[in-house]
């Protein structure tokens, strides 16, 4: 590659990103896949709510299996001057890996809003979680995300590049820094802010109905609020820092850093989703006796009988009984 020079200071930490990319890559492939092979075979989870779930996950599948390795290997190859990459198609990578992480984002915060619904007033969920209404709000999202991502990208340059030959980064050659960071609160900090409100409602609403119905509501309800605290931790934790990252614009091994906490939120959610779902839970456990030779069964639990593991909506009609008794 013409006029290209390593940069000695930041080609560790590109090794150090592509490496944990690589292993998001890999791990959340299978986890997501998993999640929506557990979304596919329980059959009592509501058909809205299992719509929504599997766009999640598909989308996150997507960004681990199709567009994050083209990046890792666009970042790595400009990084250290190995391939003269295209710029249409680092364009056309960049662009659909952050469309399909902001669709992820956003859809999860209509999760968490119809989980709200659910929890606070079960009686609207009914009426609301439909399937035509989710798939308008789905079909919303995408009027909502994809052309101003697409036109972002086109009006401010926002592509794959070599930064003095180096680094990948966002290349604002048009574009206001005001502009910019408006374009990530409403794109990045609205939808974090959203999910993170409806599950503080969540947890806060399982938790007075367990004030009130004691141990009558606990078996019911714990999962939902493990769960959902969880979720919010990894909110808190893996999403916040990006945020402020991007609106800040900050760069260099703290980019770096942030990123790779923020990539793996595609491997935590699906151990959240899964692990803390008694009948995905079980479903896994009994794929993998069926799959997994002797010798590596031995290591694993028993795997529950089918009649045992409750869905999620189970769990979820139970808490909407005792919220319509607190009412």
């Amino acid at each position: 590659m013409a006029n290209c020079t390593v940069d000695e200071a930041m080609a560790p930490w590109v090794v150090v990103a592509v490496v944990n990319y690589s292993i998001v890559c890999v791990l959340g492939g299978i986890g997501n896949i998993c999640s929506i092979w557990c979304l596919y075979q329980c059959k009592r989870t509501k058909p809205a709510m299992k719509f929504q779930l599997i766009c999640v996950f598909s989308l996150m599948a997507a960004c681990c299996l199709i567009t994050q390795p083209v990046v890792n290997f666009i970042y790595y190859s400009n990084t250290f001057c190995l391939h003269d990459i295209s710029p249409v198609v680092s364009f056309c990578f960049s662009v659909t890996n952050s469309v399909l992480l902001q669709m992820d984002r956003t859809i999860f915060a209509t999760v968490a809003i119809f989980r709200m619904v659910a929890v606070r007033w079960p009686n609207r969920y009914t009426q609301w979680c439909r399937l035509q209404v989710v798939v308008a709000v789905h079909v919303g999202i995408v009027l909502y995300i994809v052309p101003v991502w697409l036109a972002l990208g086109g009006v401010m340059g926002f592509q794959l590049f070599r930064e003095e030959g180096s680094v990948m980064d966002m290349k604002n050659n048009r574009g206001g820094g005001a502009f910019t960071v408006t374009i990530y609160v409403l794109y990045y900090a609205v939808p974090y802010l959203v999910t993170l409100s409806a599950s503080i409602v969540i947890v806060r609403r399982l938790l007075q109905q367990k004030q009130v119905f004691g141990n009558v509501a606990t078996s019911s309800l714990d999962y939902v609020v493990r769960s959902t605290t969880l979720i919010i931790l990894v909110l808190l934790v893996m999403d916040l820092p990006h945020i402020v990252l991007h609106t800040s614009q900050n760069k260099g091994p703290p980019s770096v850093i942030i990123h790779i906490i923020f990539e793996y939120h595609l491997i935590v959610v699906p151990i959240i989703f899964v692990t803390y779902n008694p009948s995905h839970r079980g479903a896994m456990l009994r794929l993998l006796h069926r799959c997994l030779p002797p010798v590596c069964r031995q290591v694993l639990p028993p795997p529950p009988s089918p009649s045992v593991a409750k869905c999620d909506t189970v769990e979820m009609r139970a808490s909407h009984k005792f919220t319509t008794i607190a009412q």
